[in-house]
């Protein structure tokens, strides 16, 4: 953790520092691969960089098919992930559809200019949402539990802390 304002950082071809604001939630696929097509089933780590001052992050992800132009036809799945505290959660989110020119709408059927659109993946292509971590960067205090929540029903997760700069990282 830096204080704002100028920084200085050592950069070498093996080393690549990355910048990322207090607050933000980032998903990443970790797995190295000779491409960017070849991550398509791998699962998801989020990181949550949590903002000291407001005890909190957010930050959203968009996942399509990565194949076709579906997306158009409402085939994604568009989700905001907020940490506030001790917990997180997510929604869905919506987008507006934008006009598509008449030779490309051909035999489609996508949604009207100006409509707000939730999109929903088929269930062969949701292989794509696993989340295999959660690493949570810059908590106050260490956490003695996490657990996941769904439909009411409790799992108790396995996790580890470290220190990071003063603070704790799970």
């Amino acid at each position: 953790r830096r204080p704002a304002g100028l920084a200085t950082v050592p950069v070498a071809a093996e080393y690549v520092p990355t910048m990322v604001r207090a607050g933000t939630v980032l998903f990443k696929k970790m797995r190295r691969r000779r491409s960017s097509g070849a991550q398509i089933g791998d699962p998801y780590t989020v990181e949550v960089y949590t903002n000291p001052v407001t005890n909190s992050a957010t930050g959203r992800i968009f996942v399509d098919d990565f194949n076709s132009y579906d997306y158009k036809e409402g085939q994604f799945v568009y989700l905001t992930m907020d940490c506030a505290g001790t917990s997180c959660s997510s929604k869905p989110l919506s987008i507006q559809a934008k006009s598509v020119p008449e030779n490309e709408s051909k035999g489609r059927n996508w949604p009207a200019a100006g409509t707000q659109v939730q999109g929903q993946l088929p269930a062969t292509k949701q292989v794509n949402l696993a989340v295999e971590r959660v690493v949570l960067i810059g908590l106050q205090t260490a956490p003695t539990k996490v657990t996941f929540e769904k439909d009411g029903q409790e799992t108790d997760l396995h996790f580890t802390t470290r220190p990071c700069g003063g603070l704790v990282c799970a």
